[in-house]
């Protein structure tokens, strides 16, 4: 898939459906919301373990996640959404297996970063700043969205802008997934080569049908 056929998912993303409700594209204001509130569907934002997914977990990020982010904050612990909790907790308590792995695959979705290559090392020991704080810089100091755009702005679009931003930086360069492969592939043959040579001769042996000439 090439970079422009991802870029277009990220920012025209499939449709998803959970708990009985359509689900808005996972945004940026969702994913800090649904953290805050300790959910256990989205990752590598807390360092403390994290607990099973259970129905409640499932149907409160349904809930969120089937509203602009803003309108999800500001209704949170509000009557319509206690009722609607209750009510789904109700009817959809037998098919929650379902529910679950659909938002595990909306949210695996939403967090698919752009294909990059670092262009330059690290510095110091790289990112500490949350993931999400960065992308909320990006989008409000590189993109001028206001705190309320930002938070509706798509996740993959906002890691997006990132990327973006950082290969007009210099930083990093953003590549096609069938490039990444060939470039792991490339890397492991390497690696193989300096760790076991006898199995690279062998493996060109096999591909030519002649003995390979050692050094």
């Amino acid at each position: 898939m090439s970079p422009a056929d991802q870029f277009s998912r990220a920012v025209l993303p499939d449709i998803w459906e959970a708990c009985g409700v359509r689900l808005m594209p996972l945004s940026l204001g969702h994913a800090l919301l649904l953290n805050r509130l300790g959910s256990p569907l989205i990752p590598g934002e807390r360092a403390e373990d994290v607990s099973p997914i259970g129905l409640g977990d499932v149907l409160v990020a349904a809930w969120v996640c089937s509203r602009p982010a803003t309108k999800a904050i500001g209704g949170l612990d509000g009557r319509r959404q206690l009722l609607w909790l209750r009510w789904k907790r109700i009817t959809r308590a037998g098919v929650i297996a379902a529910d679950k792995l659909a938002l595990l695959q909306y949210v695996a979705a939403a967090y698919q970063m752009p294909p990059v290559k670092a262009l330059h090392p690290p510095q110091g020991e790289g990112r500490q700043s949350p993931w999400l704080a960065i992308l909320l810089l990006t989008l409000v100091s590189y993109c001028g969205h206001t705190v309320e755009e930002a938070l509706n702005t798509p996740l993959a679009t906002a890691q997006w802008m990132h990327a973006l931003r950082m290969e007009e930086s210099g930083v990093l360069a953003i590549e096609s997934l069938e490039h990444q492969a060939m470039a792991a592939a490339a890397e492991e043959q390497r690696r193989m080569a300096v760790e076991n040579p006898a199995a690279i001769q062998a493996l060109i042996e096999r591909m030519t049908g002649k003995p390979s000439v050692g050094p």
